[in-house]
């Protein structure tokens, strides 16, 4: 399975929050999705200082575990809380390592003045990413 660019960016805009907003207040910073980038390894992914976000790798795991759990006669809070997990597997540290499981703040993953929303990640995957018609191939 193939992740397109197109969904990868509608991912980080969908999920991506500067949370050092000259406003005062963290804001949506959906123009992150512009800085995605193809790795070799992973597929779409996002630089957020000595960190990387493994877009590509973080969909793949959740539609796999959907598909494999049937989220249909899957008890829909644990279907998300495996989807959290899959989503916080999903980070490079600065040696090029997984992490277990990211340190969240709250509901986010936090990179210094950036995050990732967990619930805007799952509610995108459960919601608005259409798995039925084949939007995730290139």
């Amino acid at each position: 399975m193939n992740i397109n660019r197109e969904t990868a960016e509608k991912l980080i805009e969908a999920s991506a929050w500067w949370l050092t907003h000259s406003s005062g207040s963290p804001v949506r910073a959906p123009k992150h999705s512009k800085r995605i980038y193809r790795s070799n390894r992973y597929g779409w992914a996002i630089d957020f200082g000595a960190n990387t976000f493994l877009i590509e790798h973080a969909i793949k795991q959740c539609v796999r575990l959907l598909t494999i759990k049937n989220y249909s006669v899957f008890d829909k809070r644990d279907c998300v809380e495996e989807m959290r997990k899959k989503i916080r597997n999903s980070v490079l540290n600065c040696n090029g390592d997984l992490y277990d499981q990211y340190p969240l703040d709250g509901n986010d993953m936090v990179f210094g003045a950036q995050s990732i929303d967990l619930k805007d990640c799952v509610s995108f995957i459960l919601n608005d990413l259409n798995l039925r018609t084949g939007n995730l191939n290139d």
